[in-house]
């Protein structure tokens, strides 16, 4: 008996060995992870494709995922580039894969991939024969409102841009914020300098009248 019961107990930890196993590989399997600027990394779950939107800082030139009101911002009428970039991290290739970018109020669509739909404010466009770790990025260029077209009541504004991609039941989302803000008049404008010089002379005039009146007056006085 007591041999029986220990191949039992080696048997159960043999197959219980195994089980752990096969979990974690497919608990890792399951998982995409990549470093992250700083320290650390960005995981995705099973979605087997993900998409990364990030947009140029105005003030360096690189792109980064987001910018905010301690950021630098855009101004009326500037263009703002951004970038897309799509991974399949699945084992198979997609035959098939939309993408779609939505564009928030105040930007325009300037150019970017064919499928800009100007009453929906939405990017559609699609990839074939995405291979197992290949990556494709885009680039497409918006540009802020005029302030004509902005919030009279708002300074700064700051929007957030989605994008989203889907393929064969599996579908990955990321978003990058930017602002802009508007140059707000608050100081009376001054008159041309030819209207200063005017009113220096102007005033001049009036002071020496009054002081050669005011001598006269002194004068006409001691006599």
């Amino acid at each position: 008996m007591d041999r029986k019961l220990n191949k039992l107990i080696q048997t159960a930890l043999i197959l219980a060995g195994f089980f752990v196993i096969f979990a974690s590989q497919t608990a890792i399997a399951s998982w995409y992870c990549e470093p992250v600027y700083g320290g650390g990394e960005r995981c995705w779950g099973t979605g087997e494709i993900i998409i990364d939107k990030v947009v140029r800082n105005p003030g360096t030139g690189a792109f980064v995922d987001n910018l905010g009101v301690n950021d630098p911002k855009f101004a009326p009428d500037q263009e703002v580039l951004y970038q897309i970039q799509v991974k399949n991290i699945g084992q198979g290739t997609f035959a098939k894969v939309n993408v779609k970018d939505i564009f928030p109020n105040y930007l325009d669509f300037v150019w970017g991939p064919l499928g800009w739909d100007a009453n929906a404010r939405e990017l559609r466009f699609d990839l074939s024969d995405l291979k197992p770790g290949e990556t494709r990025k885009f680039e497409v260029m918006a540009k802020v409102f005029g302030t004509s077209r902005l919030p009279e009541d708002k300074s700064l504004i700051c929007v957030v841009n989605t994008a989203r991609v889907e393929a064969e039941g599996k579908s990955d989302e990321d978003q990058a914020q930017i602002c802009f803000e508007k140059k707000v008049l608050g100081v009376t404008q001054l008159p041309p300098t030819g209207q200063v010089q005017g009113l220096m002379i102007a005033f001049g005039l009036i002071v020496t009248t009054l002081m050669g009146a005011k001598l006269a007056f002194v004068k006409q006085k001691a006599n």
